[in-house]
């Protein structure tokens, strides 16, 4: 499944947009003490959107956070799961087509489990629709405008460390 985080700004930016690819049914449930959280193994990745304007070349998205929700059942109820801070943000997508690994762990209540749990019995198949909805914040940056010190991260992006003061290095 393929999701598609589009970048919109007040200003004409279209350098692309982010997208989250995942296999739905590798959807793990992981329950530890008082704990449960659902597990999806994801990447993220820039893609090229028809038109840009090749001055924008040296223009590219960095993630600076994400927030995102799970649910269960054709309609949302209000009984949801949360996305867990995802590690290693920020993340720098100075290049187009080149996948990184991005874990995702939706934190989830007693209540969640159980309210899957009785759609499922209530199925006369095993499968239950699940659903989701994303959010975050991206900073659209230039070559000057990262700090020289987060090139190049870990991925095959860019991070920084977890730091979120950002100066301009010129």
């Amino acid at each position: 499944m393929r999701i598609s985080l589009d970048l919109w700004t007040p200003t004409t930016f279209t350098g692309g947009s982010l997208v989250l690819d995942f296999d739905p049914e590798q959807l793990n449930l992981i329950a530890v003490a008082d704990t449960a959280r659902f597990i999806l193994q994801a990447t993220i990745e820039r893609i090229p959107r028809p038109g840009v304007d090749p001055a924008l070349a040296h223009v590219y998205p960095v993630l600076m956070d994400l927030h995102g929700t799970l649910y269960c059942g054709p309609n949302y109820s209000g009984v949801e799961a949360a996305l867990e801070a995802p590690t290693g943000l920020p993340i720098a997508f100075p290049g187009l087509h080149q996948p990184q690994g991005f874990p995702l762990a939706f934190t989830c209540s007693h209540q969640y489990l159980q309210y899957t749990e009785d759609l499922r019995a209530a199925q006369p198949a095993p499968k239950v629709t699940m659903g989701m909805s994303f959010w975050g914040t991206a900073a659209i940056v230039g070559d000057k405008d990262w700090p020289s010190a987060c090139h190049p991260g870990t991925r095959s992006g860019a991070s920084c460390d977890g730091k979120h003061g950002y100066d301009r290095h010129d």
